[in-house]
């Protein structure tokens, strides 16, 4: 720093050719490190477009390079009656508010380093603080403002003492020597009584020996004036002194209450030293007592701890401020404790966990974050990186990838430039943020490609079914309600929809307006155009005026069974039926049961009432899971519905069960011995006169042919009974003649 302050010092009064440098006179020491501010030396002109970005450059020296310096030194022609209030933001007034600071000289006598640690003053508040200082600094030497009062150092001339315990730093000499011309050029100014570095000392002509010592002393570091054996104890080194001192049951107290996460009891340590819990607690409260003596304000502790809070700067990653003091990683002696461990554990007045250190606490910081967080939400739960960004970055000093690691050590999790609250769980509440982020309507798959989280597709279905917060916008479409987008009703009723609206409607135009609207194919369009309540007549689709008979007969339909006055439906259990999931029904049973398109109905049952509906082309069962954990079938059992127009009961096949009573089960026939040719006609449909070959032709026809195939194993290898099937030739009683035949018998 051999130049500091020299173009200051010759620059006389303060006017308006006053260069930067001068105004700055520490700048000339920045630009001897390598900063290359060609402009330093030019005239200062606060009307230029260039001023405020000069003063934020100069503002970003100070903070880089000064940040131990007071504002006094840094910003000498600032007066102290200015009142900061009139060019900061809020959020700047409101930090220098929560300590009483309304002028300059209120806050003067702190550093860059200080500003930093106030509460709620982030690296954008700093920085915004310094730049207006440095403007108003310049534009006080240019309007000849009065030089400030105070005085950079408080030790006068008059009041220089070179005395010291003991032996001096190998500067002391030198540093004494400068002081001492100082000192002498102040009396010669008839100002003993002043600071030695007060600056109106060093304004116009000085003596160059002055000069020279004003520099030496600007420039003079701790490491240069503190040699080997001035540096001073290590914090380890104090805290082994102070816990030297302690006894051998001091020491395990210390240990076993404070120094863990892990507290033993009063109980416990009571036991092992021979006394009571009262006693043990009496021990640790005057061991805490001490250390808060170790601590206290005039402390070399308190110094060394807050050196480490300076650092911290509200938060920090712990391995950072290790590098900065690396005696904090060493093991106190006769423990593995790391020195940062234990001043953690003595020093309320910062904590850490081994990954993050920050002040006061952890829980503290989390507490801001969240408040923070939601300052920059979109959406509940929401928000954008590059708002999020900002908002933190005018609280903490973090770099943006410390920022993001912190946000997700506190639970918070990222979706596309975007970060989650940790409220945001659920698959639904996932599903909601990621379609926000997206703002359009999305296809399912790509909603459970983001959000799936190990979940089945079939959770995802229900989650966006069952949640007011979307609505179906196509057949796997789906969108938030907020938007105001069209419900998506299905297919059915889009068609429905147009032939109601526009009357009877060319198939070709159907199929043109519907495809437009969703992604459907045309051969969808043709089926739903074919049936209840439409029909398409000479390619036009309208509304039917009564409906046609829709599919097979019962006695076509495979696994249907004629039982009494109702029918039964056999069928596989899969874990989609395990699960609660519907099934189709077959059209025929449904109209069996008395439903007609549109429709739907309820079974009752001791076990769960059934619902079936026919909303879609095909009917449907409803869920049937009960039922099934009422009997314990599991997946792979074969189970039979039994249903009437007004209740429902639910079997398992035994597949242990005897040949005769095995069929008896599957064809869902009552009683028990063998089987005759009647019962097995009548539960197919077919007249009770029917022989066993009709039987055995119709089970075949409808691809029941393992039933077949058993009932032909159960009655033997005499083939008299089978002479028409054996020949091919259709009987009165084949499936051919089954509807004739039933209309006779009715």
């Amino acid at each position: 720093m051999e130049n500091l302050l020299s173009d200051a010092a010759s620059s006389g009064t303060p006017d308006a050719a006053s260069t930067w440098s001068q105004a700055f006179p520490w700048l000339d020491q920045a630009l001897d490190s390598g900063e290359a501010l060609t402009w330093a030396g030019r005239p200062i002109d606060g009307h230029s477009p260039l001023f405020v970005d000069q003063s934020s450059q100069v503002a970003a020296l100070a903070i880089e390079q000064f940040k131990g310096w007071a504002l006094f030194s840094l910003f000498p022609y600032i007066p102290d009656e200015l009142e900061p209030s009139h060019l900061l933001s809020t959020r700047a007034i409101n930090v220098l508010s929560h300590y009483g600071i309304t002028t300059f000289g209120q806050l003067g006598e702190r550093s860059v380093a200080d500003l930093f640690i106030m509460r709620n003053a982030g690296a954008k508040t700093v920085e915004e603080l310094v730049t207006q200082l440095v403007a108003a600094n310049a534009r006080s030497i240019v309007t000849g403002s009065d030089v400030p009062t105070q005085t950079i150092v408080a030790l006068t001339a008059n009041e220089l003492i070179c005395e010291r315990d003991g032996q001096l730093p190998a500067g002391w000499q030198f540093v004494s020597k400068s002081l001492s011309v100082l000192a002498q050029w102040q009396r010669v100014r008839g100002r003993s009584d002043s600071s030695i570095l007060d600056p109106e000392a060093f304004v116009g002509e000085i003596p160059q020996d002055v000069r020279h010592a004003r520099d030496a002393l600007y420039s003079l570091t701790a490491k240069e004036w503190l040699d080997n054996e001035h540096q001073g104890s290590t914090v380890l080194e104090i805290i082994d002194q102070h816990l030297i001192g302690l006894s051998a049951r001091e020491q395990r107290i210390l240990s076993a209450r404070v120094l863990t996460e892990h507290p033993r009891t009063l109980d416990s340590l009571g036991v092992e030293f021979d006394v009571s819990r009262e006693r043990v607690r009496q021990i640790e409260a005057s061991l805490m007592s001490r250390v808060r003596e170790w601590l206290s304000d005039e402390s070399v502790l308190h110094a060394h701890a807050l050196a480490v809070l300076q650092a911290v700067a509200g938060l920090a990653r712990l391995e950072g401020v290790l590098d900065r003091f690396p005696d904090l990683r060493r093991p106190v002696s006769g423990t593995d404790l790391p020195a940062w461990y234990v001043l953690d554990k003595f020093d309320e007045s910062f904590e850490s966990d081994g990954e993050w250190i920050a002040a006061p606490s952890l829980n503290a910081i989390r507490d801001e974050l969240h408040l923070r967080f939601a300052q920059a939400e979109v959406a509940p739960g929401l928000a954008p990186w590059s708002s999020l960004s900002d908002e933190l970055s005018e609280w903490s000093s973090l770099t943006d990838e410390d920022l993001r690691d912190w946000l997700q050590a506190c639970g918070y999790t990222i979706m596309h430039g975007h970060f989650l609250s940790p409220a945001v769980r659920s698959l639904p509440d996932r599903a909601a943020a990621y379609l926000r982020i997206t703002g359009a309507s999305t296809r399912t798959e790509d909603i459970y490609d983001e959000v799936g989280l190990g979940r089945s597709m079939v959770s995802l279905k229900n989650a966006l079914g069952s949640d007011d917060r979307f609505v179906r916008v196509d057949k796997s479409v789906w969108g938030l309600r907020e938007w105001g987008m069209a419900e998506y009703q299905g297919i059915r009723e889009a068609v429905s929809d147009v032939v109601a609206a526009q009357g009877p409607t060319a198939l070709d135009d159907l199929i043109r307006e519907v495809t437009g609207q969703f992604d459907v194919s045309p051969r969808s369009i043709v089926a739903y155009a074919n049936a209840w309540p439409l029909e398409t007549v000479a390619g036009i689709v309208r509304f039917a005026e009564q409906m046609t008979r829709v599919g097979r007969s019962l006695s076509q339909t495979r696994h249907v069974y004629l039982r009494g006055s109702g029918w039964a439906f056999r069928t596989v259990v899969t874990t989609d039926h395990l699960r609660g999931s519907g099934f189709v029904m077959p059209s025929s049973l449904a109209s069996a049961l008395g439903l007609q398109p549109g429709e739907k109905a309820t079974l009752n049952s001791h076990v769960s009432p059934l619902t079936i509906s026919w909303r879609a082309q095909q009917p449907s069962f409803g869920s049937i899971r009960r039922h099934l954990v009422d009997i314990d079938a599991a997946d792979g059992d074969e189970v039979v519905i039994l249903l009437t127009n007004s209740d429902v009961r639910v079997y398992r096949i035994d597949p242990n069960l005897s040949p005769g009573d095995f069929l008896r089960a599957k064809l869902a026939l009552d009683g028990t011995g063998p089987l005759n040719p009647s019962e097995v006609a009548n539960s197919l449909g077919l007249a009770s006169s029917a022989p066993w070959s009709s039987s055995i032709h119709v089970l075949r026809d409808r691809g029941e042919r393992d039933v077949a195939n058993a009932l032909v194993k159960l009655l033997g290898d005499n083939m008299a009974f089978d002479e028409d099937l054996h020949r091919g030739k259709p009987t009165r009683f084949s499936i051919i003649a089954i509807d004739d035949q039933l209309a006779e018998d009715a």
